[in-house]
């Protein structure tokens, strides 16, 4: 039975850098979410760093790199990372920090993404005081449900901190599907190429005047009509001068 044709989206992610104030120290964990077209076909989906703390900066440093290789035959529900992030609390619990999803790219080349964290809060102010007692605060059951829209819309969610992430994606055989992408080079999308405005003037500029050689013809009287005599052509055997080929 032949193959079936696919196109393939590599990654190689990297998770530099974690801004979480009110944490000691902190944890990430990361996973994938794909549509039931696409098909895992190398690297992890999974993965968990170790616990970083923080030293002079207020930035922790995870380090976690994510390789991953996907195929699919449509862009339908495009492959995302989802981010767990946890902590140790003032009791010392280890406890959710932060949920986070991020879309990969769809352009090819190397992206930087900063991707906000947040945790669901607690139905009452009673609960969350137990929740912080015992050292079990809100969870989702599914980390994926971030990378979801189903019933979003009816979580409240608390902002915690954020995650800084390099992305570098590569494409292959997309375009024989019908789908158009940039150059293989690709651009950062953290630092968009700027426009040069120095050379920006208002209003038309002058055309410097070209002056008109002054072309002297002998005075012809009224009855003779002058003769214009064209040179004769050149013989094969005169030189001819070469082009400029400056241009």
């Amino acid at each position: 039975m032949a193959q079936e044709k696919t196109f393939l989206l590599l990654i190689n992610a990297h998770v530099e850098s974690a801004e979480f104030p009110d944490i000691p120290s902190l944890c990430v964990k990361f996973s994938t979410c794909f549509g039931p077209d696409w098909r895992h076909v190398a690297g992890a989906i999974e993965g968990l760093s170790a616990t970083c703390f923080k030293g002079d900066s207020y930035r922790f440093v995870p380090d976690l790199p994510i390789s991953a290789t996907f195929s699919s035959t449509n862009p339908y529900k495009w492959p995302q990372l989802v981010f767990s992030c946890y902590g140790h609390d003032l009791l010392g619990h280890d406890v959710i920090r932060g949920y986070g999803a991020l879309p990969i790219p769809t352009v090819p080349g190397s992206h930087v993404r900063v991707v906000p964290c947040f945790v669901p809060e607690a139905s009452s102010s009673y609960q969350k005081v137990m929740g912080i007692l015992r050292g079990r605060r809100p969870e989702f059951v599914n980390a994926n449900h971030v990378a979801r829209p189903e019933a979003r819309h009816a979580t409240r969610v608390t902002t915690q901190g954020k995650l800084t992430v390099r992305v570098d994606v590569v494409l292959k055989d997309i375009r024989k599907f019908g789908f158009q992408t940039v150059s293989s080079r690709g651009l950062m999308s953290q630092h968009p190429p700027t426009t040069d405005l120095s050379r920006l003037r208002l209003g038309k500029e002058k055309k410097p005047a070209i002056e008109d050689t002054e072309l002297s013809t002998p005075a012809q009287s009224d009855d003779k009509v002058g003769e214009v005599i064209s040179p004769p052509p050149p013989s094969d055997d005169a030189s001819r001068p070469l082009p400029n080929l400056e241009d």
